[in-house]
């Protein structure tokens, strides 16, 4: 399933990269070069443990920074990387985040962007707040036996049949995840 993944993309690739240049333009498109993977490494000065939290926007960024300070009590030493896909989530992550926490945007879901992510900021486990799915991201984490949480996972009764119609695509995803912890609702 990966192989044809990385064959659809490559073929859609252009059309990709075209609307990314248009969204980018239009001023729609925020943390385009670190989205391919150009950012620098957190500074080793931060000792401790560093852990992934990705959160798309504003509502996610909130939970992600509540789990973050609940994580703090357990392990004072944890340096936290934040992602965000949005500028008001990236502005509310920057807002929220420790001393010696990151804030970036997440890498465009190409193998190669998020081999380069986990290279360089080289986390000990990623958490995904709610559903969001990015097939390269997950397969990379299980290449490189990364941990994976899904936090607050959940498929609405909308998105559903969508998900049930690409099962093959999602299951071979999910082998990626270490555990799923859904939400209360």
């Amino acid at each position: 399933m990966s192989l044809l993944y990385q064959l659809v993309l490559l073929l859609v690739s252009p059309l990709l990269v075209l609307w990314m240049v248009l969204r980018v333009a239009r001023g729609r498109l925020p943390g385009f070069w670190q989205r391919w993977g150009f950012i620098q490494a957190p500074p080793t000065s931060n000792s401790g443990v560093r852990i992934w939290l990705h959160a798309v926007s504003l509502g996610e960024v909130k939970l992600a920074a509540t789990l973050a300070a609940e994580l703090r009590e357990r392990l004072p030493e944890l340096r936290v990387i934040f992602t965000t896909s949005t500028r008001t989530g990236h502005q509310e992550a920057c807002r929220l985040a420790a001393a010696g926490d990151v804030v970036l945007y997440p890498p465009f879901d190409f193998a190669w962007v998020c081999r380069r992510f986990l290279r360089r900021l080289r986390p000990r486990a990623l958490l995904v707040v709610e559903t969001e799915f990015w097939p390269n991201l997950f397969w990379q984490t299980r290449r490189t036996r990364l941990p994976l949480f899904i936090v607050n996972g959940r498929i609405s009764d909308h998105s559903w049949p969508r998900y049930a119609r690409t099962r093959l695509l999602w299951s071979a995803v999910m082998d990626a995840v270490t555990a799923v912890y859904p939400s209360g609702d």
